[in-house]
């Protein structure tokens, strides 16, 4: 069989996924007129997950949806782990989608994290620890600024930033990202 694509809000061709994945991983939206997102594009581009069988099968334990809504002000996206959902914010086209989604599915990992893995707050703690020997005179806000300024807000928020950039930019993310997600695995 082959595969069908998916569109987004603006009829943009999402990527083509194996018949069997869509059908499972189809993802609900609150209008699904104006467009859906599925949960295995999402996994199958973040580059984080590739190869790692037992952090996609986290994902599929921890996220049940990934939907889209009218959101105010700066916020993109949202993790809410009772419902065990991210809220991307709607009208993001599908690159910055992808980002909020790799950024919210970092928090959602540091929730309940896989065998194998440290919380978010203890990989940053470690990456840090080994950042500072080589860099005597940073802080833990200068190491977190040099992934994003959004990651200097906390140690979770430097976390689901560095998740979000290995996810996104692979082999090109920055040092300090991948030094974060180094330290997550125990």
């Amino acid at each position: 069989m082959g595969g069908r694509g998916a569109r987004s809000a603006s009829g943009k061709m999402f990527d083509r996924l194996p018949d069997q994945k869509m059908a499972h991983l189809m993802i609900s939206n609150e209008q699904p007129a104006k467009g859906e997102i599925m949960r295995a594009f999402i996994i199958a581009k973040l580059k984080s997950v590739e190869d790692n069988p037992k952090l996609e099968g986290q994902i599929y334990k921890e996220l049940h949806s990934v939907t889209m809504a009218d959101m105010s002000g700066r916020t993109l996206g949202v993790y809410a782990p009772g419902l065990k959902r991210i809220i991307v914010k709607r009208g993001l086209d599908p690159a910055e989608a992808r980002a909020t989604v790799a950024h919210e599915l970092g928090h959602a990992l540091a929730v309940k994290p896989p065998p194998g893995f440290r919380s978010d707050v203890a990989a940053f703690e470690s990456a840090f620890k080994q950042y500072k020997k080589a860099n005597p005179r940073a802080s833990e806000t200068s190491f977190s600024a040099r992934i994003s300024n959004y990651a200097t807000n906390s140690r979770g928020e430097a976390f689901a930033e560095a998740f979000k950039d290995v996810s996104v930019n692979g082999k090109k993310a920055k040092p300090e990202s991948k030094l974060i997600l180094k330290h997550w695995k125990e």
